[in-house]
């Protein structure tokens, strides 16, 4: 029985070995930042390309979540791009095309944009596309790390509002006394 565990443990471990340490076949890394937003919050977006590949990448193109208002794109070096609200079924997106990025080479693709205010608690993907020339390759936003947090919330809970209404009326109140107080004192 303990040599029966062991040869399922080695096997184990040899799984994990061959997925977490062998080198992948992904072509490109991407990485955005920054890694988290609050609700309401404006953000300087930028998404980091790496080439891994012998072929050129000739265009990137990222799909912005449409609760997130793009505000400006970043010009580029010798990158020309597009900006493209969401229309009908078609989401929004940015294109960056016009240069290449040979192997090894690094790229920073950037934006400024906000983030809607009634935003609630949760992951958003940008999915995103890398052109070789013909070549598309659709890039897996979770599995590339291309995910933003949305943090905090602008939304007030019910007791946090009676809190915020208690504390103007109390204002409030010391406003009214001021103003009579100030009056009694004129008449006198």
């Amino acid at each position: 029985m303990y040599q029966r565990h062991a040869r399922r443990t080695l096997a184990l471990l040899t799984w994990m070995a061959v997925f977490l340490i062998a080198p992948t076949t992904a072509s490109s890394q991407v990485m955005i930042t920054p890694n988290s937003i609050t609700p309401a919050g404006w953000a300087h977006f930028e998404i980091s390309v790496v080439n891994s590949r012998d072929d050129a990448i000739t265009g990137v193109r990222v799909v912005v979540p449409e609760i997130i208002s793009i505000l400006g794109v970043d010009p580029t070096d010798d990158w020309t791009y597009e900006s493209q609200p969401a229309a009908g079924s078609a989401p929004q997106f940015i294109e960056w095309t016009g240069s290449t990025l040979s192997r090894g080479d690094l790229a920073t693709f950037s934006f400024l944009g906000r983030l809607a205010g009634d935003a609630k608690k949760r992951s958003l993907l940008f999915p995103m596309t890398i052109t070789r020339g013909s070549d598309v390759q659709e890039i897996n936003a979770r599995e590339s790390g291309v995910i933003v947090q949305i943090i905090g919330s602008t939304i007030l809970t019910p007791w946090a509002g009676l809190g915020v209404a208690a504390l103007a009326f109390a204002v409030s109140m010391v406003a009214v006394g001021l103003a009579a107080w100030k009056g009694t004192e004129r008449q006198s």
